[in-house]
């Protein structure tokens, strides 16, 4: 699925800084998207929308898929896993998630860019995903060789805490803004008349030419898209 292809409210998009700071560390925000298919309880399909680091612009319109970062959901095929799938799909279907890429090794041997995954769940709020599934027993913690630590993990990153104990190279103002976006539907009702002329054959010399009217109505819809951007906190 193509960037083109999205439809142009969902491109109304959130935005925020490289970095978000919490209490326990600092989220590395790497890129903002939306995603298009579950595939298992640990395993999505996603558009790049945007790319907050240089070094994954190489992604920015793309679609990938992305394996949940140090969780396992059961396997394929399974009751539990149609379960997880199933949680999965109704939490982020066609959802906009952040994600914090593994900046060590990026890919696992599978080629899915490995991540944590995070929802914004209100205005000020992101949702961490991955850690989310195993708090409701659909997937549970495997610590793989990555840049990631779930035991510090937090399940909710608020926009009012500051202080970090994750080592950073560099720590930047931060400013989350949130898009709101207000969609109104507006039908138009229009109808359109035409004409069709038939012959009709009396006799054999004879003929008459007849004309129709048909009158047809047609219901457009049509979109409108409202946006009203807030700057949330500012440090």
């Amino acid at each position: 699925m193509s960037l083109a292809k999205l439809p142009i409210a969902l491109l109304i998009i959130l935005l925020v800084t490289t970095h978000i700071i919490t209490a326990q560390y600092i989220v590395d925000v790497d890129a903002l998207c939306i995603v298009t298919r579950v595939i298992d309880g640990d395993t999505v399909d996603v558009v790049i929308v945007r790319v907050f680091d240089e070094k994954y612009s190489m992604l920015s319109g793309r679609e990938v898929r992305v394996r949940f970062a140090d969780i396992n959901a059961p396997e394929i095929y399974t009751t539990e896993d149609k379960a997880a799938k199933d949680f999965l799909y109704s939490l982020v279907q066609g959802k906009y998630v952040y994600l914090d890429i593994d900046d060590l090794y990026v890919y696992d041997r599978y080629g899915r860019i490995v991540a944590v995954v995070y929802l914004p769940v209100n205005n000020t709020t992101l949702l961490n995903v991955n850690l989310y599934l195993v708090v409701k027993g659909y997937a549970e913690i495997t610590d793989y060789p990555n840049e990631f630590y779930p035991a510090t993990w937090k399940l909710y990153i608020e926009e009012n805490t500051t202080t970090s104990q994750k080592q950073s190279a560099t720590t930047k103002t931060v400013t989350i803004t949130h898009v709101h976006v207000t969609t109104k539907t507006v039908e138009k009702t229009v109808t359109k008349t035409t004409y069709t002329t038939i012959t009709v054959t009396k006799t054999k010399t004879q003929q008459t030419l007849i004309t129709q009217k048909e009158t047809i109505t047609v219901t457009q819809t049509t979109t409108i898209t409202t946006s009203l951007a807030k700057t949330l906190v500012q440090r």
